[in-house]
């Protein structure tokens, strides 16, 4: 329920939190950077706590999501390199930027195909997609 692009040098995402019955701005950011690496979570925010946790500490993937609690992510390494997981998969699997995910990806990705920046690509796509909206946030690798 969110839009995140990232071209392997910066990722951004909108900063609206919605599902079937809530939409508001929110603080949880869904863009991070975790030990010198960018992370992008997209999904049901309920799951979120957990898998930041598992990003900060490590481990195993918090595999399968419960039912309804889907989630995707994308990373870009220290060496920007760009990566997806997501809540039907056990393994990160490498991907070529731009990358884009979430329920506003597609009209990011006509945005960057138009010559967009990743954030004019990220704002487009806040005001087409009805669960994409709020500011528009950027980090740098």
């Amino acid at each position: 329920m969110t839009t995140i692009v990232t071209d392997g040098r910066v990722m951004v995402s909108d900063s609206l939190l919605s599902d079937s019955e809530t939409k508001e701005i929110i603080s949880e950011r869904k863009i991070r950077k975790i030990k010198g690496e960018l992370y992008g979570l997209v999904g049901v925010w309920k799951v979120f706590p957990l898998v930041w946790k598992w990003i900060e500490k490590g481990g195993k993937v918090p595999q399968p999501a419960p039912e309804g609690f889907g989630w995707e992510m994308v990373k870009v390494d220290n060496k920007g390199k760009v990566w997806q997981i997501g809540s039907d998969s056990f393994d990160w699997q490498r991907v070529t930027p731009p990358t884009y995910i979430g329920t506003g990806g597609a009209y990011a990705k006509a945005a960057l195909l138009a010559g967009a920046s990743p954030k004019e690509a990220v704002r487009i796509a806040s005001e087409i997609d009805l669960h994409s909206g709020g500011g528009v946030v950027e980090i740098k690798l």
